[in-house]
């Protein structure tokens, strides 16, 4: 595996670390803040007692650079199954912006992690062992522990959700502005989840601006089972100081077959895969220093394009782009 294919690998993993709209009429509930509360609870209990489900990640992205009308788009699907005692999970990765998605399969056991990037299909792969406990801390509790996940959200704004029934679910919703405290604390926990927010900078983590968070929780009425954990945000965050971008974020995770899934299988072939050879401390330093001067480049290019000093055309581009797959070989 050539280190650009392990560099993809490894950014689409960081991003791991994954609006729905319903027909009908829904009814509110006339309940209590202490009611609410117990159905939590309650939900809390049954999921808790689960030990594996199935479940479908979406997550949607529009990023608009401060002082820009344009937007970058980003999106990624994962569909997989989780079992708790022990961990192992599989997942179906569709990820990318406006080119075309990459495709990247996962599996996770006690015994290893192994992938398959199906959009340059060298087939599998497996992580050393020494390894795997980093890897398997990129994964979110919305994953692996949705108990867990739900008791935040219930100490955070459990008394301040509204309820309502439709089609034998129990709806509970959640609107905070950026003037609410609980806001920026679902805010904090989104990021871990959808941008590894626990590996970014503590710069970083102070440059975010929570401008709008909503939050849709979705319960089957007869078990207490979660159905689906949905969320829509507004924010501003600065990954280079004096640079801040506007991100619109949609983030779903719905759960399903509690209890029933078939048990998570490792294919011979990925047992018998080759090992990935993770780059060394200093390799990292140089992608990093190569993907520095590469974006300083392209923002050259880019000031003089928009001030009229200089043309860029598709071959100068491509240029730069064939000059650092050179260097990453």
């Amino acid at each position: 595996m050539n280190k650009a294919t392990l560099v993809r690998l490894m950014l689409l993993l960081l991003v791991l670390a994954i609006s729905g709209c319903t027909q009908g009429k829904n009814e509110p509930e006339s309940v209590t803040d202490s009611e609410t509360i117990a159905r939590l609870d309650e939900a809390i209990r049954q999921t808790d007692a689960k030990s594996r489900f199935a479940l479908t990640m979406k997550l949607d992205q529009s990023l608009t650079q401060s002082g820009s009308e344009d937007s970058e788009q980003y999106a990624m699907r994962s569909e997989g199954q989780v079992e708790l005692e022990p961990l192992a999970v599989t997942q179906m990765i569709e990820s990318g912006g406006d080119e075309e998605p990459s495709k990247l399969e996962t599996i996770l056991t006690p015994d290893g992690y192994y992938v398959y990037d199906h959009s340059f299909d060298e087939g599998w792969r497996q992580y050393p062992q020494d390894e795997i406990s980093t890897l398997t801390e990129t994964l979110s509790d919305y994953q692996v522990n949705p108990a867990a996940q739900l008791q935040r959200i219930r100490d955070t704004v459990g008394d301040r959700l509204t309820v309502s029934e439709q089609d034998g679910q129990r709806i509970l919703t959640y609107e905070g502005g950026a003037e609410d405290s609980a806001t920026s604390a679902l805010m904090s926990d989104l990021l871990d989840s959808t941008l590894g927010g626990g590996q970014l900078p503590a710069e970083v983590l102070h440059s975010v601006e929570p401008e709008t968070v909503q939050y849709r929780i979705v319960l089957d009425a007869e078990s207490g089972l979660p159905v689906e954990i949905w969320s829509q945000s507004r924010f501003a965050i600065a990954f280079e100081p004096g640079s801040p971008m506007t991100i619109d974020q949609t983030f779903e995770v719905a759960y399903d077959r509690w209890d029933a899934t078939e048990p998570v299988a490792v294919p011979e072939e990925a047992v018998d895969a080759p090992e990935i050879d993770m780059p060394s401390a200093e390799e990292l330093q140089q992608w990093e220093e190569m993907e520095r001067q590469l974006q300083e480049e392209l923002d050259r290019l880019q000031q003089e394009d928009e001030s009229g000093g200089g043309t860029t055309d598709g071959g100068g581009n491509e240029g730069a782009a064939d000059g650092a797959d050179d260097a990453n070989h």
